[in-house]
């Protein structure tokens, strides 16, 4: 059935949804391209967390739940990090932006790895090291001048045997191994464009959607 999460339409696309997660207690997330961030409760009551609230922006452009239950909120100005989700009101734990490593405030997509590093694609990507357990976490950053064949990171995956992978615009897809970096593109067979996602599937294939 369909859910009227109640969010204002202020301009032709603020009410317009960007990013879209489930988490471990059956809370659907909901980041909008204005409204702020929504959460939608199984016993469908709804929560809307906005600047007000402490977030960066308004804009929500990527989300993810780690493996200890905060929530990472990716937005136009900076990351943040978000703790006790189970209460009325979750705390913003704490904002990530250039002056802390990242390599733009433009977050396009938020990922972890086994490792329990925090990748943050934008212009390039940062890993954020040990988020969960200390407070002043390492952060490394990567772009054309570490290796990468284009900044524009717009997915982030990982494969079974722990190599990283980033789907870019227009640069192919880099895979990152213990031994650097590799780019795949239209020699390789992968159609030239936007990618916007990447999985391994079954049969260990990388599978990328552009």
């Amino acid at each position: 059935h369909f859910v009227d999460l109640g969010l204002r339409r202020e301009n032709f696309d603020s009410w317009l949804v960007e990013s879209l997660i489930e988490d471990r207690t059956g809370d659907l997330w909901v980041g909008t391209r204005g409204n702020g961030l929504c959460r939608y409760r199984p016993d469908g009551r709804t929560d809307r967390f906005t600047v007000a609230q402490g977030l960066p922006s308004d804009r929500i452009t990527a989300l993810l739940e780690d493996s200890a239950g905060q929530l990472w909120v990716g937005t136009p100005r900076g990351v943040c990090q978000l703790t006790h989700l189970n209460s009325h009101r979750p705390l913003v734990a704490r904002v990530y932006t250039v002056k802390d490593g990242l390599t733009d405030n433009w977050v396009t997509t938020i990922f972890q790895s086994r490792e329990g590093k925090i990748l943050v694609g934008s212009r390039g990507y940062t890993e954020i090291v040990n988020s969960s357990t200390d407070s002043n976490p390492q952060l490394q950053s990567y772009t054309t001048a570490q290796g990468l064949s284009v900044n524009s990171i717009n997915a982030i995956s990982e494969d079974r045997d722990g190599n990283l992978w980033l789907g870019t615009d227009n640069g192919g897809a880099i895979k990152i191994a213990g031994n650097g970096f590799k780019t795949f593109g239209p020699v390789d067979g992968l159609a030239d464009g936007e990618i916007s996602s990447l999985f391994q599937d079954q049969s260990r294939q990388i599978c990328a959607f552009i």
